[in-house]
């Protein structure tokens, strides 16, 4: 079977680790929220607003990188990229 068949299923568990990811974060700082109430920062609302945006914005960097890599390693080119360049060398 080759990649491009299985392309319609990488973007689906993609799409979905990527949704479950950025969950996780932000039920991690709601439950931060409810246990401390961002006290321990000092930031007031918009330091608060600033920060969880911010981290989630970074997660969201994160975890679509990671899936562009997954996924172009699992569709084939980089193997072909790296056959080119080997060639060259050769």
């Amino acid at each position: 079977m080759s990649a491009a068949s299985h392309s319609p299923e990488i973007r689906r568990w993609t799409i979905v680790f990527a949704a479950v990811s950025l969950v996780t974060v932000a039920a991690g700082y709601l439950l931060f929220w409810a246990v401390t109430g961002f006290t321990d920062f000092d930031l007031g609302l918009a330091g608060n607003v600033a920060v969880i945006l911010g981290s989630i914005l970074l997660s969201a960097l994160g975890v679509g990188l990671m899936a562009l890599m997954f996924y172009s390693d699992t569709s084939g080119r980089d193997a072909e990229v790296g056959g080119v360049q080997r060639d060259r060398e050769e």
